[in-house]
């Protein structure tokens, strides 16, 4: 698996966007990605050619291959047209967004259910150099966190350390089942430990287990009920996602 065509929303009204557009190419170049720079443009918005200049000071010293593009932003469909032909798509923040509250369209979650494509949102103010090195994935078996941990499989085979934590509500234990998932990541070249955790709140013991393995990227499924037009986030993406003070790869 390869993430060859990374796409990276550029938001210059961001504070400090250099550096996170620097953590983006230095994840770019350890991928082996192209990275395609892209500014939504809105009417009020800041002016484009800023936009352009930031994404060309952040991979001028890099030797990526890198196209750069403006879209419309007075919809969505011209950006999910992008990230639909993308292998992973690069989003601020929804709080760094101005006026995301009012267009949940804009909204990280809602572009990455919509698109059907993995996001990784990076907050304004990074407080890594890189990310990926140190990775958390929440691992509970289901549909939304199995799509995650598979998506960012190209993340994971880069990372030093891989640490995949489950809660469950009841001590049913099944160690075939876990050998059996860290011997499929292996075969992705994913050197892995998993951890199961028993009747306790997950958003909880994610946030415990983030500071004390000082991990650099979260990896989560969306979940979103059944006919829901918007992502019904649960603890976990309620408390990760929309904060801005971690990394989240997420996938629906």
């Amino acid at each position: 698996m390869l993430f060859c065509d990374i796409l990276l929303c550029v938001l210059p009204t961001i504070p400090d966007e250099l550096d996170r557009l620097s953590v983006a190419v230095d994840l770019a170049r350890r991928l082996n990605s192209r990275l395609n720079g892209v500014f939504v443009s809105r009417p009020g918005g800041p002016e484009i050619d800023w936009a352009q200049v930031l994404f060309e000071r952040a991979v001028a010293k890099s030797s990526l291959e890198t196209t750069w593009r403006v879209v419309d932003g007075s919809a969505n469909e011209a950006l999910l047209n992008l990230m639909r032909r993308s292998d992973l798509t690069i989003l601020p923040c929804a709080g760094t967004v101005r006026g995301a509250s009012a267009h949940p369209a804009f909204l990280p979650e809602q572009l990455t259910f919509l698109s059907g494509r993995p996001a990784l949102i990076l907050p304004g103010r990074e407080s890594h150099t890189a990310i990926g090195t140190r990775v958390l994935v929440g691992w509970n078996n289901t549909r939304e966190s199995t799509r995650a941990m598979h998506d960012s499989i190209p993340i994971l085979a880069v990372a030093e350390k891989v640490h995949l934590l489950t809660v469950v509500p009841d001590r049913k234990f099944e160690p075939v089942a876990d050998l059996l998932l860290l011997r499929h990541l292996r075969q992705h070249g994913v050197d892995a430990n998993l951890e199961r955790c028993y009747n306790v709140n997950a958003a909880e013991r994610l946030a415990t287990e983030l500071h004390r393995t000082d991990s650099d990227l979260l990896v989560i499924g969306l979940h979103r009920k059944a006919g829901r037009e918007q992502p019904n986030l649960g603890d976990v993406s309620r408390r990760f996602v929309g904060t801005g003070s971690l990394s989240v790869f997420c996938a629906y």
